[in-house]
């Protein structure tokens, strides 16, 4: 399928000094390089795929986008899944309060494949909010109330059966120790998951804000990462100050 492109709303990028195209969802703006031409382009959900240069990342794209759909009650062939159009995003602006009520915007990224100023690509962590949980419930995940941190890796918008699916694919996270704050830190400890794939495809609603996590092995070693802090001692203006 030959590229088309859909218009957009354009905005200042002030990170970088360049122009930049948004899409908005509930008061959350999606955006996206500025093409020279002021539009975006529609890209096929194959051509998603093969942005992905990691083959076992690809194959857990492509059943999260599955299982995704399969629980909004879509219904599409393989074949039809493949050839949906998509609109890709590299961050997210989400409005939100501080602890005096200032409203403030946070701003993550997810840069795909696309080196983030010469270094490695930049996959921003967020708080993603539990499913499914009644009002009624008491929250989620203990000390983290109805929430966990999840890495961004890919941001879209696709489009199957005429509907509109805003979505993320995320690197899933799990507690260690079912949630006990540790002695040393204080803080709670995160894992990749012991059972399942370790990777999703959810709804981009669901992203409440940008998460600080603290890698117990720093990237610079050669010793593979196992786990990670939550850092719940910086602040939303320290986090805007800082990246």
């Amino acid at each position: 399928m030959a590229a088309t492109t859909i218009a957009a709303t354009k905005g200042d990028n002030v990170e970088s000094g360049r122009d930049s195209i948004e899409d908005s969802l509930a008061g959350v703006k999606f955006t996206s390089e500025q093409s020279s031409s002021g539009q975006r382009k529609i890209i096929t959900f194959t051509v998603l795929l093969e942005s992905v240069r990691d083959y076992s990342l690809q194959n857990e794209l492509h059943h999260g986008m599955n299982r995704f759909l399969l629980s909004c009650k879509i219904q599409i062939s393989p074949k039809d899944l493949l050839q949906c159009g998509v609109n890709v995003y590299h961050g997210i602006r989400i409005p939100l309060s501080n602890m005096y009520g200032e409203q403030l915007t946070q701003y993550v990224r997810c840069m795909g494949e696309k080196s983030w100023y010469g270094q490695p690509v930049r996959h921003d962590w967020v708080w993603v909010k539990a499913s499914n949980q009644r009002q009624d419930q008491e929250p989620a995940y203990g000390v983290l109330p109805g929430r966990l941190p999840y890495r961004l890796l890919k941001l879209f918008k696709l489009s199957a059966e005429g509907e509109p699916f805003w979505c993320t694919f995320v690197q899933t996270m799990t507690l260690a120790a079912g949630g006990t704050p540790e002695r040393a830190s204080s803080m709670v400890k995160v894992i990749k998951p012991m059972t399942g794939s370790g990777y999703a495809v959810i709804s981009s609603d669901k992203i409440g804000g940008a998460a600080h996590l603290i890698p117990e092995e720093p990237d610079c070693s050669r010793i593979k990462n196992k786990g990670w802090l939550v850092n719940s001692h910086i602040d939303l203006a320290t986090w805007n100050e800082v990246y």
